[in-house]
């Protein structure tokens, strides 16, 4: 067997490098569906005016805090 010429060490590091970029291509490709996924089964699973409640609802009293009094 030959030794490798100059032009094999460049195509053999060229294949190494897209190698590596189809890898992380895979990995990013991944996380945006899983990014996606999540977003969309958070939309499909929110009901409408649930960040709204009363304070029946969450069962704190209805008393008045310091954010709730007017300053004159």
């Amino acid at each position: 067997m030959t030794a490798p010429t100059r032009f094999d060490e460049i195509a053999s590091r060229a294949r190494r490098s897209r190698v590596r970029d189809a890898a992380f291509a895979l990995f990013m490709a991944g996380l945006l569906a899983l990014g996606i996924g999540s977003l969309r089964e958070t939309t499909l699973t929110a009901q409408p005016g649930s960040a709204v409640r009363t304070a029946s609802q969450t069962g704190v009293a209805a008393t008045p805090t310091v954010c709730d009094l007017t300053v004159c």
